[in-house]
C-alpha cells in the first residue's frame, strides 16, 4: 500500500501539556514519519506520512478528547497543489512584467 501524507491541526489546551511528546511517542511506535509543531494561535500542527491504515490508527491514538478541543484533518496534497498554483502565477507575472 502506498504512503499518504496528511496534516492534522489540533486546537484546544494542547501546548505545554506534553501533547507533542505524546504524539511523537505514538508516531514512533507505529513507524509514522513526520513532525509536530506548535502554532502561534496555541494549536498544534502534525504533518505525518504512512500507509492509510496506519494513519487511521495513529489519528485514533492521538485523539485524546478529554484534553483536546476541535480537531481538523486535511490532506497535505491540497496544500502542495495550492502552493504550486500560486508559484506558477507568480512566475508568469514576473516574466510578463519584468
Amino acid at each position: 500500500m502506498a504512503n499518504i501524507e496528511a496534516e492534522v491541526i489540533v486546537k484546544g489546551a494542547v501546548q505545554k501539556a506534553g501533547y507533542r511528546d505524546y504524539v511523537q511517542e505514538k508516531a514512533r511506535s507505529l513507524n509514522v514519519k513526520g513532525y509536530v509543531e506548535s502554532l502561534r494561535d496555541g494549536s498544534v500542527r502534525i504533518v505525518c506520512e504512512a500507509d492509510e491504515d496506519t494513519l487511521k490508527d495513529f489519528i485514533k491514538l492521538i485523539n485524546t478528547k478529554h484534553k483536546l478541543g476541535k480537531r481538523t484533518y486535511k490532506p497535505v496534497v491540497w496544500i502542495n497543489f495550492i502552493f504550486w498554483i500560486i508559484w506558477i502565477i507568480l512566475v508568469m507575472f514576473w516574466q510578463l512584467f519584468l
